[in-house]
């Protein structure tokens, strides 16, 4: 199971600098580990990376910081099959907030 975490406020994202995600303030989405390996064997996690200047990988964390989050979803949104996968939707959600993704693969 792949998890990413997106703060919703101000507290959130305190929280997530000391990696607290069970806070009220952050959000959690799943990836199940066929959903990415499928995103990975496609490609798709690749071009995030490249895109975003990440490594999403397993046994990895990592941040898709606010600044990145356009160039992260136009690449899920060329996908048609993953636009609407967990990691669309956290990417999403932290546009909506004005905040970033943080990865725990």
């Amino acid at each position: 199971m792949k998890m990413l975490f997106v703060p919703v406020d101000e507290q959130g994202i305190d929280d997530c600098e000391y990696m607290r995600y069970d806070s009220d303030h952050v959000e959690s989405f799943e990836l199940t580990d066929e959903e990415y390996d499928e995103m990975w064997a496609e490609g798709v996690i690749y071009r995030i990376n490249k895109a975003c200047g990440t490594l999403i990988d397993d046994y990895e964390e990592d941040r898709i910081e606010n600044g990145q989050l356009v160039n992260a979803i136009t690449v899920l949104n060329n996908e048609k099959k993953w636009d609407q996968s967990q990691l669309s939707k956290a990417i999403r959600r932290a546009i909506e907030v004005g905040t970033f993704v943080d990865t725990s693969f």
